[in-house]
Order: structure tokens, then sequence, then C-alpha cells
């Protein structure tokens, strides 16, 4: 049996129970009301929220190790809590997930191999049980000949690896004057790539000792030796004009924030390319240094300053967009629109001037769509204030200039699909990441929803008519669409029904029809709705998982907005998130629901559960006539 089949066949355990009955008016009420209060304690400064997301454990397994390799102690990280964590967090096979997705049995080689790197370094007996296990699992995956190719670079850094396994990058990509250059990738492409062109070229190694060193995770016996011989022959270059040029233009991209690109990763890197660099150019030490200080700021207030977040490798900020769906959710749920009008404020004033809005802190050079989308969803019932109006305006036509040659949206460029030129450079890093920012149908679905808010429908926009073509063109033969930002067919289709509802489209269509179809048929018999990570790779899985609060939410809001509001499928729902927020006091995703790279890397947005569930429900009980809107 294939483990696709065999995940499938487990899921049901993971989602059995009986549905509860659809709850009593007095009971969503309560619901509501518990959801709003978790939500508003948590307002920052009375006018935003800050959820920070998350990409895994490993990568502040990650950070701690290149604090040795860069020789830095001043630093907030405690090996103690990171050796806990890890305790506490691997799985009985001795793995590691990257980002827990409680519908996979293992973890993730990659993300194993830091996490047993990290323990290595900290004095973990390699005789112990959890390190003789992690080690176990990482040789039945192939072991470190096996990992991507964003590993290797790290590895061929500690003299684990070989620098000539992983591609050169042309520095004629750093050349901006050039039609294919390095802002043709996705926007989250070249922030790493400079740094890891200019590590590719100079190959630095550091060997720390034997604590660092893994050869014992090397599959075959016969890549140990050669491996043995590449570090006896390795030799150093020394940098040359080219190499400054790409330091030079790396240092200018370095955000307000101290980031590079608004990522840690990126950041991290770059400073290992500034401090190989300081080392052959002491006159640039200085200008580097205080790069590399400002750069540490950045990773140590994102790995050990982000709260519940902590320990949990928070690589960015993100706090607009968690202040746009906090604040949809309590808006649709009553709460007084003067209540949210500081967040309101607070947004218009952040607004990038070419009327996009960002992400969070240092992406104010890189506003996206999906973003600029949520926050006019926000933004709109507020639109008597003139300032709010003009943002809004502004806004839509920014959205409506970004629009794609195919008629949908990317996240952060326009007709971003690469060329062939392109792919060939970066195409041993296309197992880390992906590399171009293409039209995507959540994306799309959340643009035509903000648009539908903002009286643009399909009978008075071009723009609009396009999209839904876009839409009608890209939806699966089952009647789903696929995410690229959430997992994965249940937030696609629930952004794609709502939107094409929201412009005007008829959802008794027979189009719209199969969609909503397939969300009743996928909801689990505790009367919730969940998806794993794994159907990104198996569509077999589209729709099968644990329940999860936000991928009910999902299905739950595409019902009601669909015209299936007060339909059995719907009342169960609803009661599945009434009863999980009773029982636990606060909605909790268990199984991650956000995606970085799909099949890559996902991501864990904890602002998800406080803002989709409540604004589900509200909805769920408007449509029923449980309660009424509040304003």
């Amino acid at each position: 049996m294939s483990s696709a089949l065999c995940l499938a066949a487990t899921l049901a355990a993971l989602t059995a129970g009986a549905a509860a009955p659809a709850p009593r008016p007095a009971e969503v009420q309560a619901a509501i009301q518990r959801a709003q209060h978790n939500a508003l304690e948590l307002m920052v400064e009375g006018n935003r929220w800050n959820f920070p997301s998350y990409i895994g454990t490993h990568y502040v397994s990650q950070y701690s190790l290149m604090l040795r390799w860069l020789g830095r102690t001043e630093t907030r990280l405690d090996l103690a809590v990171l050796r806990q964590r890890l305790f506490e967090e691997q799985l009985p096979d001795g793995s590691w997930y990257a980002i827990p997705d409680r519908n996979l049995r293992s973890g993730e080689l990659s993300a194993s191999v830091w996490n047993y790197w990290a323990l290595k370094a900290m004095g973990e007996s390699l005789d112990s049980p959890r390190m003789s296990r992690a080690r176990e699992f990482i040789l039945s995956r192939g072991g470190l000949e096996k990992v991507n190719a964003f590993t290797r670079i790290f590895l061929a850094m500690f003299g684990n690896g070989r620098w000539d396994f992983l591609p050169e990058i042309p520095y004629l990509l750093f050349n901006v004057n050039l039609p294919f250059s390095l802002d043709s990738f996705a926007q989250w492409v070249g922030p790493h790539l400079m740094p890891i062109a200019y590590l590719r070229a100079m190959e630095p190694s550091r060997e720390l000792g034997p604590q660092f060193q893994l050869d014992e995770l090397i599959f075959d016996p016969k890549a140990r030796e050669r491996l043995a011989e590449y570090r006896r022959e390795h030799r150093r270059r020394v940098p040359d004009a080219g190499e400054l040029d790409l330091i030079r233009f790396t240092l200018g991209r370095q955000q307000p924030m101290g980031s590079i690109g608004a990522y840690a990763v990126s950041t991290i890197l770059s400073i290992a390319a500034f401090d190989d660099f300081a080392r052959f150019r002491p006159a640039m030490a200085p200008r580097l240094r205080a790069a590399m200080d400002k750069g540490f700021s950045f990773i140590e207030q994102g790995h050990f300053g982000s709260g519940d977040g902590n320990y949990h490798g928070v690589v960015d900020d993100g706090h607009y967009w968690d202040t746009a769906l906090v604040g949809i959710g309590l808006q649709d749920s009553g709460v007084p629109l003067a209540k949210l009008k500081p967040a309101v404020d607070y947004l218009v004033r952040n607004q990038s001037s070419n009327g996009g809005f960002a992400f969070g802190n240092d992406f104010w050079y890189a506003p996206d769509t999906d973003d600029t989308a949520e926050i006019l969803l926000f933004l709109r019932p507020h639109a008597s204030d003139p300032k709010v109006e003009r943002a809004g305006r502004l806004a839509l036509r920014w959205l409506e200039q970004m629009q794609n040659s195919d008629h949908g949206w990317g996240a952060f460029s326009k007709d971003n699909e690469g060329n062939w030129l392109l792919k060939s450079a970066a195409s041993g890093l296309a197992d880390s990441a992906d590399l171009f920012d293409e039209s995507s149908p959540d994306v799309v679905g959340h643009i035509l929803e903000a648009f539908g808010a903002w009286g643009q429908t399909r009978l008075n926009s071009k723009t609009v008519r396009r999209a839904i073509d876009y839409l009608k063109q890209t939806q699966q033969p089952n009647g789903t669409w696929w995410a690229r930002w959430g997992i994965n067919y249940v937030y696609g289709t629930e952004a794609a029904v709502v939107g094409l509802v929201r412009v005007g489209e008829d959802p008794n269509q027979p189009y719209l029809r199969r969609a909503l179809d397939w969300i009743e048929r996928h909801q689990n018999p505790d009367g919730g709705f969940g998806e794993t990570s794994a159907s990104y790779d198996h569509p077999e899985l589209a729709g099968f998982g644990m329940s999860t609060p936000s991928q009910t939410a999902w299905a739950l809001i595409a019902l009601v907005e669909g015209g299936r509001g007060r339909s059995p499928v719907a009342a169960r729902a609803a009661a599945w998130l009434e009863s999980s927020i009773r029982a636990e006091g606060r909605w909790v995703d268990h199984s991650c629901v956000g995606t970085g790279h799909p099949g890559i890397i996902y991501m864990v947005y904890p602002s998800y559960p406080y803002a989709w569930p409540l604004s589900a429900l509200a909805r769920w009980a408007r449509a029923n006539e449980l309660v009424t809107a509040q304003r």
C-alpha cells in the first residue's frame, strides 16, 4: 500500500466522533462572546494584533549552530530551553515534524537533521535512545545525501558537505539593468539568493570540532570517504571585485528593522557572507559589523521575542495581516466599528506609497496583493472617513494594475512566471523554495471579495470579469480550487467561492454547485473539516484530515456565502466550532493549516483560529437568524 493510501486509511481514526446537534442560540452567542474576548484582550496598544507566524523549531536549531559558526556569544538563546523543546517535539520514530501535521505519522528529513545536529552540538550522547532513533530515521530516509539544497548549503559551511554539489549563481542576476535579473524571481527568492551566491562562490568552511561533524548520517560509506578527501583538498578563494559588488548590493537591501529582505534565514545567510568578507577586507569591517548587529537584532526578536512563538522559528513579521484578519472577524461578529477604528487608522498610516499594503515590518518595500485584499475588506465599513475611503481607492487601483496576463494575481509580483534562463540558474534550489510567484486561485478569490465589497462586480468591472474567467479555467474537475497560501483545497475552494459570489456570480450555477457539493462531501464525522499538507503531493487526499477550527471555518464560510448556511452540514460545522471553543476556552489549530511553499515549507499562523472561526460562526448565526449584527 502506498504511503498516501496508508495515510488516507488512518485519517478516519483522527476524525472519529459523532457530530453534535445544531447549537442553541445561547450557546452560539456565548461562543462568539468568548472568541471576541479572546481576540480583544490580545490587542496591542489598542490599535493592532500581532500573532507571529512560524515555520518550525528546526530553524532555531539552525540558528544555534550558526551562532557557533560565527563565534557570536551575545544572544538570547537558552540552549536548555531549546534542548527541552526538541525533546518534547520528537516523534516516536525519532523524527521531527517541520511543522506539526498530525495527519502524518513521521516527520521530515531536513528538519530531523537540523534538530539532531543541534542536540549533538549541545553534547547529547549519540548512544542515547533519542539520538539513536533520530539517526535511524535519518538514515532510513537516505541520510545527508537526500536533504534539500538549502540544508546542503549549511552542511558545506561546516565541512559536512561539498560546495561543488551546489549550483553556482551567475553574478549577472544581480545586474538590475538586465531584463532577467534577481527581481525576476519571486520576492522571497532574491533576499536568499544574494548571500547564497556569495557563499557558493567563496566556499567558506569552518570545522569546529567533532561535535559539529555528521559523518554518521552519511548513508553511503564511499560518500564518507569522498567527503574526507574533499576536506583535505579544499582551498579557499580570495574575493575579487565581483564579490565586493555583491556584498555592497546585499548591504543596500538591508531593511529598516535590520533584516535582509524581511526574512530571518536570508538575514543569517547574509551575516555569514558579511562575516566572511570582513576577514578579507578589514577596511569594510566596521560597516559590516554594524549591519550584522542590526541583523542579529531582527533575528533574535523573532526567535526569542515573539511570545508564544518563541523557539518555534518565527522568521518574519506579519502583523498587518494579523490585524486585518482579526479585525474582520470582530466586525463580522458585531463588535462596534468605533472600537476597531484605531486599528483601521493604524493600517491606513502604514499604506505603501503605491497603494498596496504589506505583510508586516520590513516588507514595506514589497506590498502584496493578498494582504491588500484583506485589509480592504477590513477598511470597507469605515469608508465614511475620507482618509479611509481614499486609501481604499488607491489600493483598488493598485490591485487592478497588478492583474497578471492570465487574469489572475500572484502575491508580490506581476507576471512572475520565470523563463528558461532563470529556471536553469536556480534549478538546484527548486527543492527548497517556490521560485516564482504565479497566479493562484486563493489570492484571486480574496481580491474578488475585496472588489465586491467596494462595489466592483461582474456588471461594472472588466478586471473582475477577467478574474472570473481565470477561476473558471483553473477549477479542478471535482469542483475544487488549489491554494498557494493555505492548506489546501479547502482553503482555495472557500476563497474562490466567496470571491465569485461577492462579485455577482450565482451560487446555483453548476460550477459553483460542484464546489459546494465537494465541501459537503468532505465533512468529518465529528462535524468539522480538515486537510493534510500531504494533499499537495497526493491530490487524492484533498479534503481529508483531522478537524481544525480554521479549516472548519473556511468550509462553513463557503457554505454560508454559497446559500447553504441553513443546511445540516453547516449546522454540524457550527456545532463543532461551538463545542471546541467551549471545551478549550479558545480555538486552536492542532494541525498546520498554512502554506509557505507548497510541498516544501508549511507555516503556523496563530492568528487564524482567532479570526476565521469567529467570522464563520457569526455569519452562520446571522444566516439562521440567531443573532443580529451590531454596529
